[in-house]
């Protein structure tokens, strides 16, 4: 729950940038052409949507993210792109 507690901490430091806050995901199952696998290989553990001017500044907003108190905490940040003509 402490982990829980820091996120939100950040979240409300960070509430600007937040497009939707998001929530952890559970464990992933692969599909391919013939049909669904066991497991897959994902790392992720959660999403949130956000904006910013650029990566480099959603980065920036990331610095005292609760991920980082963990040895090996990291972050990936993904642009999400409109598709042409909707």
């Amino acid at each position: 729950m402490a982990g829980i507690d820091a996120w939100m901490a950040w979240s409300n430091q960070a509430a600007g940038s937040f497009v939707d806050l998001g929530s952890p995901v559970g464990d992933a199952v692969r599909v391919s052409k013939g049909g669904a696998t066991a497991a897959s290989a994902s790392d992720l553990a959660g999403y949130s949507i956000m904006q910013a001017e650029s990566k480099e500044a959603l980065a920036a907003t990331m610095k005292e993210h609760p991920h980082f108190m963990m040895p090996d905490g990291w972050i990936e940040i993904v642009e999400i792109t409109p598709i042409p003509g909707m």
